[in-house]
């Protein structure tokens, strides 16, 4: 769910520690939601700039960033 979400809210050209700014107070609860899950630490009262940046950091260290900044380029050429 949370690449899902990903997916959906970032935008590669923004600065990695700040592309969750635009994000309503639902979707970064939810993004938080979804990234405590997966870090099993509470990220609830983590900043805007703490969330993104610690996303952008698990899936570097996955080795799959490039990869679903990869999709999310290829998805907003196609829809644009």
């Amino acid at each position: 769910m949370l690449k899902s979400m990903f997916r959906d809210h970032y935008r590669p050209y923004d600065s990695d520690d700040a592309w969750t700014r635009h994000l309503t107070k639902k979707q970064m609860n939810d993004i938080r939601l979804h990234l405590s899950w997966e870090l099993g630490i509470d990220t609830f009262e983590w900043s805007r700039e703490k969330v993104a940046e610690s996303i952008v950091s698990r899936y570097k260290q996955l080795g799959i960033f490039l990869l679903l900044k990869h999709v999310v380029v290829t998805d907003l050429t196609r829809n644009n």
